[in-house]
Formats: C-alpha cells, structure tokens, sequence
C-alpha cells in the first residue's frame, strides 16, 4: 500500500511540473527573522486601501536628538528608572499578535498559525509591528495584557524596512500608548530592556541587555538593515515588541536574532529614529514614499530551480530574467538582465542594491542579453505604491 502511494504521489508531482506550475518550498525557518510558530510563510495578495485613500492627519510623536557636537547624551537621560519601574510603564503598551494563514499545497489547503508581538503607538489603536510577523495572514488577532482579544486591519507595511502597521477598535477603553524616544542618542553600554512574545505564548516577557552596538549593517531575508545589536535575550515570537530604554521610551523594534549553533546575544531591533520615518509614512499614506520601482518583474533562475523555470518559462540557463515590464515596451519577456547602470548584476537582490541608489523619476541604463544580441535600454523609475493593503 505504501509503495503504490509512494508511486502516485510521485506520478502527480512530474503532472504538476509538466503542466507548467510553479512549484516553490518556502522554508519555515529563516536564518535571521524570529516569525514564532514555526509556520511557513507566505506573501500578501489582493489589498485594498482602508476606508478608501487614508491621507490620515494623525502625527505620531517622537523627540529629536539632544546631542549637540561634543556631548554624549544617553537616550534615557538622567536619572535612570529601575528595570521594575520600566516594566510597570511600559508592559501595557506591548502586546501579543497571533495570525492565521491560508495555504495551498499539492494535497489541499490548510490553515498554519503563527506568532509575535507589536507595541502601541496611537490610542486610537494603531499598533507597529514587523512585516515579516503579519506576512501572508488572513486574519491577524491583537491580545492586550488584561486578556482582551481584538481583531486587526492592516493600514501599511513596508518589506524593505520591516515593518508593517495594524489598527484595532478598543471601543472606549483607554490604550497605553508607547513613548518614542530617540534612538540617535543612545550610547554603546547603555542599558535596554525587550518585551514581547517569546514562543507565542509567554506574552509580556521582559529581559534586559545593553546596547552592543549601533549602525550594524545586517543582512535580513535579502535586504541590507542597518540596526541596533543588543544582547537582550530574543527568542521566536519577540519579533514586533519593543526595545526600550530605562526612560522607558521605545528605541528600537526587535526584528531579528541570529540563530546558529553555539551563538547567543546577537539580537537586533529597528532603530526607531528609522522605524518612525517609516510608521508616518504608512499611517498618512499607506505605502512608504519615494521608493523607486523599475516596473521590472524578473525571475532569478538558479541551478535548483533551472528545471521549474524551463518548463514555465522555456528559459534554459540561469541568471535574473525579465518576466514583465511596465515601464518600458523595450523590455521584452526573456531578456536577460546583464548591467544596471553600468553595474553588473548576477541576482535579483543584486539588482535591488543598485536600484536604491537612484530616486524616483531618474533614468538607468538597463543592459540586458536578448537572442545573442546585447541591448541597452533606458527605463525611468516610477514610485513603488501598492494596490492595496489589507489582508488576504
């Protein structure tokens, strides 16, 4: 019995890749993002903006730096709280976000869950979270400290930075809202505390650390951050809570932890001087602003997925290869992608690095391989705005 499903299952898989569908294993477990649950992920679909255009007049507030050329100003200042009366000030603003996700597989569909945290930042409800933590939900369930459950809608997010934002209708109770501080100021040394999630289950847990390190240039699920590095204990579901300092003022949103045998205290968070820029743009607009979009959709071809891109695309060898173009009727299905700008490019993440050197309405020289003849096109960059956002 095991042998003939074996058998039949095996027959199915060849008809599926025959018939031309692309067929892609997304891991459970990244190298960096902490997503909690252990569930698999997928990517939004079909958003439509909230309410119609948002054009929001709400401001979330947040102080500038107080360092002027010479001085060293801690983000806290003086004095510091005790770790116990940063807890009491801040636990409310920190709360539990669950998710469920709709999957397709060969055998059906199926629904995973998974799990993080997000911190208050508007009393009118709205919540910062990471984007990776919401990725792919078609519901998503906000827990606040004393136990009440709320369902969320999703007002922006932003991959590149991270980060998304959520909105949930507490009626008329009053939310403890996080104080933003300032995380230009904040000094190697200084001590941090984190609150989240951790495992999606142990909501409202705090440890403390320092801050290891500023400005480090990390590579997340293929996007270069530039984030804040804390030995403060971060485990799966820690991701969207807060990184606060003893003023008890969010510097920095945890997002990523590096997970490798033999490591611990490498945790890093969104500087929120970063995060904020971000979360405003989201809240008035919807989408981040001023993001370049080549109207480029490619395909990167690899030797492990050479035999996919074959049988849907009829392409024979690997490198990054146009699909669409919006931009541009000089840009033609097949072509593939040999310089940006005069930069050479052998994958997709490649080709994004140099793109985020240019500005919305500049030209780049876009170079590409086309029937043994090699062409050098002109594309004028638009700005990145989303059909939609909201779930599912």
């Amino acid at each position: 019995m095991k042998k003939n499903f074996s058998l039949v299952a095996c027959l199915l898989i060849v008809c599926f890749l025959l018939a031309g569908c692309d067929v892609t294993f997304v891991p459970s477990v990244r190298f960096e993002n902490e997503d909690g649950g252990g569930d698999e992920k997928i990517t939004f679909s079909g958003y439509e903006f909230v309410d119609g255009e948002l054009e929001s007049e709400i401001s979330i507030e947040k102080p500038n730096s107080q360092k002027g050329e010479d001085d060293r100003v801690t983000s806290a200042g003086q004095p510091y709280n005790s770790i116990t009366e940063v807890y009491h000030a801040v636990a409310d603003s920190v709360v539990e976000i669950s998710t469920e996700i709709v999957q397709t597989s060969l055998w059906g569909q199926y629904v995973s869950s998974g799990a993080g945290s997000g911190v208050i930042i508007e009393k009118s409800g709205l919540i910062v979270t990471n984007y990776h933590v919401i990725e792919g939900a078609k519901t998503v369930t906000v827990r606040l400290t004393d136990g009440d459950e709320y369902n969320a809608s999703l007002i922006g997010f932003d991959k590149a930075a991270d980060i998304a934002v959520i909105k949930i209708d507490a009626g008329e109770k009053a939310l403890v809202v996080a104080s933003l501080g300032c995380s230009a100021d904040l000094e190697v040394g200084e001590d941090v505390v984190a609150l989240g999630n951790p495992l999606g289950s142990l909501g409202g847990t705090l440890t403390t650390g320092i801050i290891s390190a500023k400005d480090r240039t990390m590579r997340v699920d293929g996007e270069d951050m530039v984030l804040l590095q804390t030995n403060a204990a971060i485990n799966p579901g820690n991701s969207g809570g807060g990184l606060f300092n003893m003023a008890g003022q969010l510097v920095g949103i945890v997002n990523a932890k590096i997970s490798q045998e033999g490591i611990e205290g490498l945790g890093f968070a969104i500087p929120i001087d970063v995060a904020h820029v971000v979360i405003q743009d989201l809240v008035t607009y919807g989408y981040v602003r001023g993001v370049v979009d080549s109207g480029l959709t490619v395909i990167e071809v690899t030797n492990q997925n050479l035999y996919q891109a074959y049988y849907k695309y009829g392409i024979e060898t690997t490198g990054v290869f146009i699909i669409e173009s919006k931009n541009t009727d000089e840009l033609k299905f097949g072509d593939k992608v040999a310089e940006i700008g005069g930069v050479k490019v052998a994958s997709a993440d490649e080709m994004n690095v140099v793109l985020k050197r240019y500005k919305v309405g500049d030209s780049v020289t876009v170079t590409v391989k086309r029937g043994g003849q090699t062409l050098s096109i002109e594309l004028t960059l638009t700005e990145k705005v989303p059909d939609s956002v909201d779930f599912g």
